[in-house]
C-alpha cells in the first residue's frame, strides 16, 4: 500500500516536472525577456522535485526494508515449525522402530520355542 502511494506520488511529481519543463520550452520559443528568471524558477522547481523524489525513494526503501524483515521473520518462524515437526516425526519413528524390534524379538523367541518343541518331538 505504501509502495503504491509512494510510486503514485513520484509519478505525479514527475508529471509536474514535465509540465514545468514544457512551459519553460514554450517561454523560450516565444523569446520572452524573462528567460533568466524562468530558468531560475525552473531550477528551483527541479531541485524541489529532486528532493521530493529523494524522499519518495527513501520511503520506498524503508517500506521494502520493513517488508524484507517481515519476510525474514516469517521464514524463521516457518523454519522453526518445520524443525519441531521433524523432531516429533523422528521421535515417533524411533518409538515405532523400538516397538517393531520388540515384536520381532518376541516372534523370534516364539519360533525358537516352537523349533525346540518340534525337535524334541521328532
Amino acid at each position: 500500500m505504501a509502495l503504491e502511494q509512494a510510486a503514485e506520488a513520484a509519478a505525479q511529481r514527475h508529471a509536474a516536472l514535465e509540465r514545468v519543463l514544457r512551459s519553460e520550452i514554450k517561454a523560450r520559443m516565444r523569446g520572452e525577456t524573462s528567460g533568466v528568471q524562468a530558468t531560475q524558477a525552473l531550477k528551483l522547481d527541479m531541485q524541489a522535485a529532486q528532493r521530493a523524489i529523494r524522499g519518495d525513494v527513501e520511503e520506498l526503501a524503508t517500506a521494502l526494508g520493513s517488508q524484507l524483515r517481515m519476510a525474514q521473520d516469517e521464514v524463521a518462524r516457518l523454519r522453526a515449525h518445520v524443525e519441531e515437526e521433524l523432531a516429533r516425526a523422528m521421535e515417533r519413528q524411533r518409538a515405532a522402530n523400538a516397538a517393531h524390534e520388540m515384536a520381532v524379538r518376541a516372534l523370534a523367541a516364539q519360533l525358537q520355542q516352537h523349533a525346540e518343541a518340534t525337535e524334541g518331538s521328532l
